[in-house]
């Protein structure tokens, strides 16, 4: 008469036991999603000082709905809360500043991915963004008159399949004083070129006169390599004046 009560009191046990079974595959999920932190500063690198309005982008690598940003305060402070574990990119920026990204070693290089493991805390990142560089300058035809709405590009010295060369990397155009400004250049050695092209007609209304209403500095026989050379070096600004000639 014994076994009935024991029977159903092994019964009773197993089903407690099924019933608190999932409670800790529970508990390790959540320990997995745990929300992470990404914190840290941006500085000039010359200086030290902080960056106060600069802007950090924090990308996450498998869908853009999980990425956002953010502005630094003051002290060039910033950072993410609530941030799902996973792969990112982040990056920072300023007006004047060339971008820099995490795990980059210098302007150019590629960055690294940032990965964040459940309820990690990222509190110590330090970017320090390098002066961006710019060349500026006048155009002028034969007579010193400023020449505007001329292109005018910055060019470097470029390798592709083992063969050198050279590739346009920035521009801009004139003024109507004739001025240009070519901002945000990285460190380093350019080679300038001017092209002008003025207006064949004039409402409609074509030049009485036969006329090759065209300009280049240099000339276009000329090889690019032998323009002038300007080396930026950051935060200086250099200047270039071109005697933009027009054929007649």
């Amino acid at each position: 008469m014994r076994i009935i009560p024991i029977a159903c009191f092994l019964l009773l046990l197993n089903w407690q036991a099924r019933a608190q079974g999932p409670q800790p595959t529970d508990t390790a999920k959540a320990s997995n999603n745990a929300k992470c932190t990404v914190a840290g500063t941006v500085a000039r690198q010359d200086t030290g000082a902080p960056l106060r309005k600069a802007t950090v982008i924090l990308r996450r690598n498998e869908t853009v709905e999980k990425s956002g940003f953010t502005i630094t305060d003051d002290q060039g402070h910033f950072e993410f809360d609530n941030v799902e574990p996973g792969s990112y990119r982040l990056d920072a920026s300023h007006n004047g500043y060339l971008d820099s990204q995490f795990g980059q070693k210098k302007p150019g290089d590629p960055g690294a991915n940032l990965s964040l493991v459940a309820g990690q805390r990222m509190t110590d990142l330090v970017f320090k963004l390098l002066r961006s560089a710019s060349i500026t300058g006048h155009v002028i035809d034969e007579d010193g008159e400023p020449l505007p709405n001329v292109s005018v590009k910055a060019y470097q010295a470029s390798s592709r399949r083992g063969k050198g060369g050279l590739g346009a990397v920035a521009g801009a155009s004139t003024n109507d004083v004739g001025e240009y400004r070519i901002f945000d250049l990285r460190p380093g050695r350019y080679y300038i070129r001017a092209s002008y092209q003025s207006r064949r007609n004039l409402m409609g209304i074509t030049p009485s006169s036969p006329q090759i209403s065209r300009g280049d500095y240099p000339p276009p026989s000329t090889p690019i390599q032998q323009t002038p050379r300007r080396r930026t070096q950051s935060p200086r600004k250099r200047e270039t004046r071109f005697p933009l000639w027009t054929s007649y």
